[in-house]
């Protein structure tokens, strides 16, 4: 039984070994990313249950992503692999100012082609949260299908839905998918969007206003608006909060937003405050920037109650 259900492309990552453009790097350490994958395993390390869906290549590097997402407690038995298309891969460039440029390799991936059909109604037993992104449904027509076919779902089952349009411009080659995405929106009810993501998708990145607009959807119930290294807004509808940054040493941001989706729908399974909610998130979207993998720090759930309620720690 799995509290939160997420589907979507998880990909081979080469971190290159130290910063600069690649054609002078020598070294590299292969890790795994996707903003679904991440998310559940963030809920898993702060004590929630969590199952993740796609389809990967059966290759070595398939192998090797669904042991790591496993061995993270994340539930993987759905998970289809596929035997004629291959696993996606990413690049890291990194450039030492804790910006992070990225190189895909995706085109044709196992994940491009999920349909409707791979994903059986008994993945939504007893979930309680369906979270979806905006980079599954522009991967494929079928991918595209495969989202409003889980969304339709979710809503008959009284399942709620959240969504980060993770906007990839990289990904949506010179096409404007915005009112796909905004569309998505509408029907969710949890939001969580970069503050950059809402000027694109609204023209406006004043909190307040996109907290009017964005809670005109007959669905929304939870809003959540990050910006970085400034914090972040939170809104119940009702009450709406500006939370202030978490100090860190930043290295990689690839992953942070991930992150804070985690935290995010971890204190909303809690039934916490939203500003509470958003306190946890940006913790753990500051946490997540401290090494160049997208999972490595995600904070578990010691170590996110030793920030929220401090205690002075016995080392002998």
């Amino acid at each position: 039984m799995s509290e939160v259900l997420t589907f979507g492309e998880s990909m081979i990552v080469f971190a290159p070994s130290q910063s600069g453009l690649l054609r002078y790097i020598n070294n590299y350490e292969a890790k795994f990313a996707g903003a679904e994958s991440n998310t559940a395993i963030g809920l898993c390390k702060l004590g929630h249950t969590a199952r993740w869906f796609s389809r990967i290549g059966n290759d070595e590097l398939g192998q090797y992503i669904l042991y790591k997402i496993r061995a993270e407690g994340v539930e993987v038995d759905n998970v289809i692999m596929d035997n004629e298309h291959p696993t996606g891969i990413m690049i890291k460039e990194l450039s030492g100012s804790g910006q992070t440029r990225v190189y895909y390799y995706r085109s044709g991936s196992a994940a491009a082609y999920l349909s409707p059909t791979d994903l059986p109604p008994e993945l939504f037993e007893n979930v309680k949260i369906l979270h979806v992104t905006g980079i599954t449904p522009i991967l494929s027509d079928s991918c595209h299908s495969l989202t409003i076919s889980a969304i339709k779902t979710a809503r008959q089952k009284g399942i709620k839905v959240s969504f980060d349009p993770n906007i990839r411009k990289k990904l949506w080659n010179n096409s404007d998918h915005s009112e796909m995405i905004r569309g998505l929106i509408h029907d969710s009810n949890i939001v969580t969007l970069g503050l950059e993501e809402a000027e694109i998708l609204y023209g406006n990145k004043n909190f307040e206003h996109l907290n009017e607009i964005l809670f005109r959807s007959p669905h929304l119930e939870y809003l959540a608006i990050k910006n970085g290294a400034e914090g972040a807004f939170v809104s119940d509808g009702k009450t709406h909060y500006s939370i202030a940054p978490y100090p860190c040493n930043c290295i990689d941001s690839i992953g942070a937003g991930d992150a804070f989706n985690a935290a995010f729908l971890a204190g909303i399974l809690e039934n916490r405050p939203v500003g509470e909610c958003g306190k946890m998130a940006a913790i753990a979207g500051a946490l997540s920037t401290e090494t160049t993998g997208d999972t490595e720090s995600l904070p578990t759930r010691q170590q996110l109650n030793s920030i929220l309620e401090p205690e002075q720690s016995i080392y002998r």
